[in-house]
C-alpha cells in the first residue's frame, strides 16, 4: 500500500473517531446545561393582591357638584386643613402621640391663618365650623394620652365630614371609613386605622368603607 493511501486511510479513521466521540458527549453537555438552567433562579412578575382593593372596590361613590356655599378660596383653605387632618390620622396610626400634638398645633395655626385671610369672605356658618375645628384641635394638642387624642380625633372627623359635604373638596374622592373604635376620612385607598394603630387587633377585617364622595 502506498504512503499516500496510508495517510488517507489514517485521516478517515481519525475523523470517524472524533465524530463518534463528539456524538457520545452531546447528551452529557445537554444534561449539564439542563441542570444549570434548573438551578438559575428565574425572575417572575409578582402580582400583589392588597386587601384594601376589595374594601374600596365594593363601595358606591356619590358624585357631588361644586358647592354654591363656598368660594374657591374657602375650598382651598379647607383642602389645606384636610391635608393636615390626614397627617394627624397617620401619626395616630403610628401610635405617635408627640407628633400628633405637633400636627394638631400646625392645624390650629392653619385654621387661624385661614380665618384672617378669608375675613371678608367667610360666612356665619364657616365661623361656627371653624370654632369647632379650633376646639377639637386644641383638645388633641392638650391631650396627654393616645386614647384621649383618638377620642377628640373622632369628634373632629364628624365635624370635618359635615364641613366637607357642605363646601366640597374639588377634584378629590373622599372615603369615610369605620373601625371598632371610630370613623375617619381618607382621600386614597388607605385603610390604616388611626384608633388601633399597629396593635395586634388592628386588622383589615375590622375596617369598613362606609361611603364615598367624588367632588366635582
Amino acid at each position: 500500500m502506498s504512503y499516500k493511501k496510508i495517510q488517507a486511510l489514517t485521516a478517515i479513521l481519525l475523523l470517524t473517531f472524533f465524530y463518534s466521540c463528539s456524538k457520545q458527549e452531546q447528551p452529557v453537555v445537554k444534561k449539564n446545561t439542563d441542570t444549570v438552567s434548573r438551578n438559575i433562579p428565574v425572575k417572575k412578575d409578582t402580582v400583589v393582591v392588597k386587601d384594601n382593593d376589595s374594601l374600596f372596590d365594593n363601595i358606591t361613590v356619590t358624585g357631588v357638584k361644586k358647592s354654591a356655599d363656598a368660594s374657591t378660596d374657602v375650598q382651598k383653605k379647607l383642602d389645606d386643613i384636610f391635608d393636615k387632618y390626614l397627617e394627624i390620622k397617620n401619626e395616630l396610626a403610628d401610635n405617635d402621640s408627640v407628633d400628633t400634638r405637633k400636627q394638631a398645633a400646625e392645624m390650629l395655626d392653619g385654621i387661624a391663618k385661614a380665618s384672617t385671610d378669608l375675613e371678608k369672605d367667610v360666612s356665619a356658618k364657616w365661623k361656627l365650623d371653624e370654632a369647632k375645628f379650633m376646639k377639637y384641635q386644641k383638645a388633641i394638642n392638650d391631650a396627654t394620652t393616645l386614647k384621649e387624642q383618638r377620642e377628640w380625633f373622632n369628634k373632629l372627623t364628624v365635624t370635618l365630614t359635615e364641613v366637607i359635604q357642605k363646601y366640597g373638596l374639588p377634584g378629590k374622592t373622599i372615603y369615610e371609613l369605620s373601625g371598632k373604635n371610630g370613623k375617619w376620612l381618607v382621600d386614597s385607598k388607605d385603610s390604616e386605622d388611626p384608633y388601633t394603630g399597629d396593635d395586634e387587633d388592628n386588622s383589615t377585617g375590622n375596617v369598613k368603607v362606609v361611603r364615598a364622595w367624588d367632588f366635582e
